[in-house]
């Protein structure tokens, strides 16, 4: 060994410690845009890049979902129409916001989607249930006439249950039946209601409906509806309950 090469680790080793330096103190820009030194690895710096990426992505999506979300919002609270009939059924514009946002993926779902089928809209409404609150099939896509279709509608299935805040044990159960019976038919909750009070359970609470699986309340009368898929219906029904409360 001369005496030079002690000198000349001694160099390489400061050399390679400023350079990693510099590396350490580039922004996430700067790391993406400009090139590292040999001293950092490939590798690294690919996932580096590769990791930034995909967090841009999911801010675009999120803030893709968040504009989604928020578009209808001026028909939530904008019309006097609508707050007489949710103040009439006790439901706040939320509450029935995420049912709607329960129909329509969040409001994300496109309209090519939405208005094809038996079912329409941001509502998913069928043409009876527009027809009856006094609107056209028509109007079912149009979001500011289909969420105060869709608070009429809900205001018709409670009132065919002979349904009140004062009657059920709490205001959750009476919103989760309610939300139930926009899902499944007032018809099919008032059968569930039915047999429940047969069983000496209290008709009102949401619990007692589905209590006991297939051999629950709910599932009963779903299967006196939809007798090959009452599996697959009562379990959409409590799922659709859920995700709305979730929602709030």
């Amino acid at each position: 060994m001369t005496k030079l090469e002690p000198y000349l680790k001694q160099a390489w080793a400061q050399k390679k410690k400023a350079a990693l330096e510099a590396d350490l103190a580039k922004s996430l820009t700067d790391i993406i845009d400009k090139p590292d030194s040999s001293y950092v690895s490939a590798a690294l710096r690919t996932d580096i890049v590769n990791a930034s990426s995909n967090v841009t992505k999911k801010k675009a999506n999120l803030a893709a979902s968040d504009k989604a979300w928020h578009q209808y919002d001026q028909f939530f609270t904008g019309s006097k129409d609508l707050m007489k009939v949710l103040e009439a059924i006790k439901f706040s514009p939320a509450e029935l916001k995420a049912m709607i946002g329960q129909e329509s993926g969040d409001l994300m779902i496109s309209s090519s989607k939405l208005n094809t089928g038996a079912y329409q809209g941001i509502a998913q409404m069928g043409e009876k249930e527009a027809k009856e609150v006094g609107g056209k099939p028509a109007d079912r896509k149009d979001p500011e006439k289909a969420i105060l279709m869709a608070a009429k509608v809900l205001k018709n299935k409670i009132t065919a249950l002979g349904l009140t805040p004062d009657k059920c044990p709490s205001t959750d159960d009476y919103k989760k039946i309610a939300l139930a019976a926009y899902n499944k038919g007032q018809g099919t909750l008032k059968n569930a209601m039915a047999r429940a009070k047969k069983l000496g359970r209290n008709q009102f609470t949401w619990s007692e409906l589905i209590k006991g699986d297939k051999k629950s309340p709910l599932y009963l009368a779903i299967k006196d509806t939809w007798k090959s898929s009452a599996d697959a219906m009562f379990s959409e029904v409590k799922d659709y309950v859920d995700r709305i409360f979730m929602r709030l």
